[in-house]
């Protein structure tokens, strides 16, 4: 199978608290490579949590189709941290109906949607300790996801910054090179600055 091998040594590398970790989620794994990872547990001395897994085995896997998209999303996670390539995760799925393009898509819109939440609370004048205790109330999320999607959001509004400004630069130099020739101002430049100010306007909120 496609990177077995990356997998198993992949396996003798975490450490212990990694492989108990993913054998307490087996269903975020191929079935065919849990035996590698109930050889590496026994190879620690870690019995009960190889047992775990036969125990698991001998019962039907849970199908991806079961699955919600937070299950599937994590199941991806803990399979690429496992050392399985992202194509080998994608044809799995694929064979199993369910599609990852449309999953991480999912993910993408989830992420907008609280990004554009922690805005909505932060012009709202809400402090950081209410807006942790809101997104925990409304998506189901701890503090410290909450952290981590702030820092991304921060991150996304440098880049909108960034482009935006970009953006708007390059079209004042070419209006600029335009008029010096004769030229005129046409929609398309007018369109594209829209879209530069709106990307800073954006920019400007997000970083907040």
């Amino acid at each position: 199978m496609e990177n077995l091998d990356a997998i198993i040594e992949n396996y003798k590398k975490l450490s212990t608290d990694k492989l108990i970790s993913l054998a307490e989620k087996p269903s975020a794994l191929r079935i065919e490579i849990i035996p590698y990872l109930q050889s590496e547990l026994l190879n620690r001395d870690k019995k009960e949590e190889a047992l775990s897994l036969s125990e698991f085995l001998v019962n039907k896997p849970r199908s991806f189709k079961d699955m919600s998209e937070k299950e599937l999303e994590e199941m991806i996670r803990e399979r690429m941290n496992s050392g399985e390539s992202i194509e080998s995760i994608k044809l799995d799925l694929k064979d199993n109906g369910v599609d990852l393009f449309e999953v991480l898509a999912t993910e993408t819109k989830w992420k907008d949607e609280t990004f554009d939440y922690i805005v909505h609370l932060k012009e709202e004048g809400w402090d950081e300790t209410s807006i942790n205790e809101k997104m925990e109330a409304t998506y189901g999320i701890t503090e410290n996801e909450t952290e981590i999607l702030k820092s991304q959001l921060k991150s996304k509004g440098k880049q909108n910054l960034i482009i935006g400004y970009s953006i708007v630069v390059i079209m004042i130099l070419f209006a600029t090179a335009s008029f010096a020739v004769g030229g005129g101002f046409g929609i398309g430049l007018v369109l594209l600055t829209g879209v530069g100010v709106w990307r800073i306007a954006e920019g400007y909120r997000q970083r907040k």
